[in-house]
């Protein structure tokens, strides 16, 4: 890009970045790993800085806020966002409808208020009433269990199908890697009134990175 009429500068007046450029932060070692790679090491690892997200590495001071039902409740109903909705991947319904684990990045700040919790939906009432005897939930935040007594619960009909939430929102994010997991057990096989689910475990695992 060539700018031939522009001038770039500082609150003092002298002109930005003028005769050094901008210096670079994150060197790539040279060694016998690199010197010998068929890549362009140097693209590669400005790459993976570019695409990391901010926080990581960062052990954060606490775990975040974790608000009472009614909070929690008033955050949802206003709108906050599921941790889903920030995450990077995107799952189709057949990666959920087997046990195992599914993984979210998530990119926070530390003001946002965000909902995390378990979600399970069927045909009817009474189905849904009846797959919940066969469902377990556990939670885990930053290494730390969760009671679901602690959770709040909201059901409603969604799309022709009745859904169960348990859910609480959290705020007040300290910076850096935060780890939380929501795990649906199946003690026997269950279905929803469309598909059968074997039992297992249905992990839904998620790091959320909060800028410093």
């Amino acid at each position: 890009m060539q700018i031939p009429t522009g001038r770039f500068i500082l609150p003092d007046g002298s002109i930005f970045l003028e005769g050094k450029g901008v210096a670079p932060t994150l060197r790539v070692p040279v060694d016998a790993k690199t010197v010998l790679s068929n890549e362009d090491v140097v693209l590669k690892a400005g790459e993976q800085a570019v695409l990391q997200p901010q926080g990581a590495g960062i052990e954060p001071s606490g775990p975040p806020k974790m608000m009472d039902k009614s909070a929690a409740e008033a955050a949802l109903s206003g709108g906050a966002k599921f941790l889903e909705q920030l995450a990077r991947e995107n799952y189709t319904d057949a990666d959920y409808a087997q046990p195992g684990t599914l993984t979210f990045t998530v990119q926070a700040s530390q003001s946002d208020k965000l909902i995390w919790g378990g979600i399970w939906c069927a045909s009817t009432e009474e189905v849904l009433a009846d797959n919940l005897k066969s469902i377990q939930y556990k939670f885990v935040l930053d290494g730390k269990d969760v009671p679901s007594d602690q959770m709040a619960v909201f059901e409603t009909p969604s799309q022709n199908l009745f859904c169960h939430l348990i859910y609480t929102a959290l705020s007040d994010w300290p910076a850096g890697e935060h780890h939380l997991s929501t795990t649906m057990t199946m003690t026997k096989k269950v279905n929803d009134g469309q598909s059968d689910y074997p039992p297992g475990d249905y992990v839904l695992d998620y790091s959320v990175f909060v800028t410093p």
